[in-house]
């Protein structure tokens, strides 16, 4: 499942080539939610190739998003090259909150493979670059095998591994980083609310 703007910012022209490689195999879908400036144009190629394993879903509502999200078997986040270090793909930590697997399609280094480590995949991450679609189609089968093999679930196995804590460390320090980022650019910060 790829959840949220189908834009510049998140191409997802590698996932759509490895929905092709993966077109005969009636066990894969692949889940587009959300919409944005590309949207159609993902739609268009999809038809223009003939593509039946694909689905379209609007944006979800809020309070649906937690069910939207667990019903992925594998998660995909996108980031564009040139987008690193201006966007971040915060749905990243939604995803793990919900113990899923990660297919990350993105230049390395970025928030996603720090969160993670330098190539690490304790927590059923599977990383990739642009135009790795060969790749990302392996990524997508063995997903696919180890789900239907595991009976421990991804965030058992991340507390198992210690990942939890590592992840709250790092969102921590992200968070503190950010904090001193948006004072310098923006100004301090007075009466932000945070909502739950």
């Amino acid at each position: 499942m790829y959840s949220g703007n189908h834009s510049p910012c998140h191409p997802l022209h590698t996932l759509l080539k490895a929905a092709e490689i993966l077109r005969r195999d009636k066990t894969i879908v692949f889940a587009f939610v959300g919409g944005g400036s590309e949207h159609r144009s993902l739609r268009q190629a999809a038809e223009t190739s003939g593509l039946h394993n694909l689905r379209f879903l609007p944006y979800q509502p809020r309070e649906h998003l937690s069910a939207a999200l667990s019903a992925a078997d594998l998660h995909t986040v996108v980031m564009g090259s040139k987008f690193v270090g201006i966007v971040h793909p915060s749905k990243i930590y939604n995803i793990l909150a919900v113990g899923a697997p990660v297919l990350y399609i993105g230049p390395t280094p970025s928030h996603v493979t720090d969160i993670f480590g330098s190539g690490a995949s304790s927590c059923a991450f599977y990383p990739a670059k642009h135009g790795q679609a060969d790749l990302v189609a392996g990524h997508i089968l063995r997903a696919a095998d180890a789900r239907s093999r595991s009976r421990v679930t991804e965030a058992d196995f991340c507390v198992r591994e210690g990942s939890v804590q590592r992840m709250a460390d790092i969102i921590t320090g992200e968070l503190a980083r950010g904090s001193a980022v948006s004072a310098q650019v923006f100004g301090p910060v007075r009466n932000a609310k945070v909502e739950s």
